[in-house]
């Protein structure tokens, strides 16, 4: 009889170590919790079957290991090739002279050095795919559909080829070009400076000598402090204004709180009326499609927050595809400030740059 210690994470597997180390006969004497573990003292017969067991497996592990011993030392005489199994068997030295031998050698070469030429021959013309697949990648990135990517992307392009081709696609129009018989309902989304651009397109109207555009309206928006800020708005402005309905004098009106939704739906007044889209610099291509596909010809597009250092891209290339005017850019947010005119050689020259940029930044992470 002997005393054996069994240590374990808890009870439960301190019980099944001791089961299968010296079977379901041994005593167990004690049990302690020793810190996060415990300790199970058990009592084991010498004789026990147990111990026949450990003594089997022992010598079962010796062979075991004895027999790997074995298969590795075999393994290593197999390829361990010594002097004397070389000397053994000479490699005939006619071989090395044998006329047969060089001419295949220099075919041999011959062949290689073909397949090498025309081996760098596919890879500069894989690099030069790579290119223009990576060029398009950038400017998807920045907000190009893939239909209108492939487009523009065709062979030889480069960023200044593919902004000019842009450029030179976008319908760049004017306010003044409106209908001066028609109403101008601006629509766009909550907080994109809507109506700072009504006022600003009001102004710049009125300015050209559209008297009937010194009045402005407003369709009712149950936003809080909308209407007050229309007013504020329109003060600062000089102009006349109306709230929560388009007055037959009122050249100039704002929809307000008007969702999207509504308008897809038909339940905004755009009949007869010139609608113009007043979408964000920061915008979206896709938002900003929904918008211009809500109305069912609008007359323009006015972009706000315009910044000239950094032109969106996406929305641009949006405008050259679906061939809407940009009408305007409005670049402050004070509501006198007259709306900026682009030409075709200003976004020409402001794309290059994005463009070059973004170029130079897919160049620096393949790097």
């Amino acid at each position: 009889m002997r005393i054996e210690r069994v240590i374990g994470r808890n009870f439960q597997e301190a019980s099944e170590i001791t089961k299968r180390k010296f079977g379901i006969d041994c005593m167990v004497l004690s049990t302690n919790k020793v810190g996060g573990s415990t300790e199970m003292l058990v009592a084991v017969d010498s004789g026990s079957a147990a111990d026949q067991i450990s003594a089997v497996m022992s010598d079962a592990a010796a062979a075991k290991d004895a027999t790997a011993k074995a298969a590795t030392a075999s393994f290593r005489s197999t390829v361990d090739f010594t002097p004397a199994a070389a000397t053994a068997q000479p490699t005939p030295k006619a071989a090395a002279t044998d006329p047969t031998a060089s001419v295949e050698g220099s075919r041999m070469v011959e062949a290689i050095r073909t397949e090498l030429v025309a081996l760098e021959r596919r890879l500069a013309q894989i690099g030069e795919a790579g290119d223009a697949v990576a060029l398009k990648m950038s400017i998807v990135g920045l907000g190009v559909s893939a239909s209108y990517a492939n487009s523009v992307t065709g062979e030889g392009a480069s960023a200044n080829t593919i902004a000019k081709r842009i450029a030179d696609e976008i319908c760049v129009g004017s306010v003044h070009d409106l209908d001066q018989q028609k109403q101008v309902l601006f629509v766009g989304p909550s907080g994109s400076g809507k109506t700072t651009v009504v006022m600003q397109a009001a102004a710049t109207l009125v300015s050209a000598g559209d008297k009937q555009a010194a009045a402005v309206s407003s369709l009712r928006d149950t936003r809080i402090g909308s209407r007050e800020r229309f007013f504020a708005l329109a003060d600062a402005a000089g102009l006349e204004a109306h709230w929560g309905s388009a007055q037959t004098e009122v050249r100039v009106i704002d929809s307000g709180g008007l969702e999207l939704s509504r308008i897809q739906a038909g339940e905004a007044a755009t009949e007869n009326r010139d609608v113009v889209v007043c979408l964000p610099s920061y915008m979206n291509r896709a938002t900003a499609q929904q918008w211009i596909n809500a109305t069912t010809q609008p007359a323009g597009v006015v972009i706000s927050h315009w910044d000239p250092s950094m032109l969106p891209l996406g929305l641009l290339a949006m405008l050259a595809e679906l061939k809407v005017p940009l009408l305007a850019v409005s670049t402050g947010e004070a509501p006198t400030t007259p709306l900026g005119s682009l030409t075709n050689d200003s976004i020409r020259i402001g794309l290059e740059h994005v463009m070059q940029l973004a170029v130079s930044q897919s160049q620096t992470k393949v790097a």
